[in-house]
């Protein structure tokens, strides 16, 4: 009964069902979607790097019959300075 409900919003923030992109957006979600392609995605241990380099796993797990995303993150770890980071794969489940 609140003037300021909006059922888009609160299907976003609770329910997690995506409302498109902002209006007038710098960036569209079509443009995203497009360039968002992995040319050369690592299945295993590739040898491209030092043998010092490790995989993190971030996981987003999917509620409510969504799907669950696994990114795999590999951390090339530098003599000096922070390790560099790469997404290298990305599953969904």
């Amino acid at each position: 009964m609140n003037g300021t409900y909006n059922d888009e919003t609160f299907a976003r923030e609770y329910e997690s069902i995506w409302g498109g992109d902002a209006e007038n957006a710098f960036y569209s979600a079509e443009k995203f979607d497009k360039e968002r392609v992995l040319n050369q995605p690592e299945y295993e241990f590739s040898g491209r790097s030092t043998k010092s380099a490790y995989y993190v796993l971030g996981i987003d797990i999917g509620r409510f019959r969504c799907t669950t995303e696994v990114c795999v993150i590999k951390v090339t770890p530098q003599i000096q300075g922070a390790a560099i980071k790469s997404l290298v794969n990305i599953y969904t489940y």
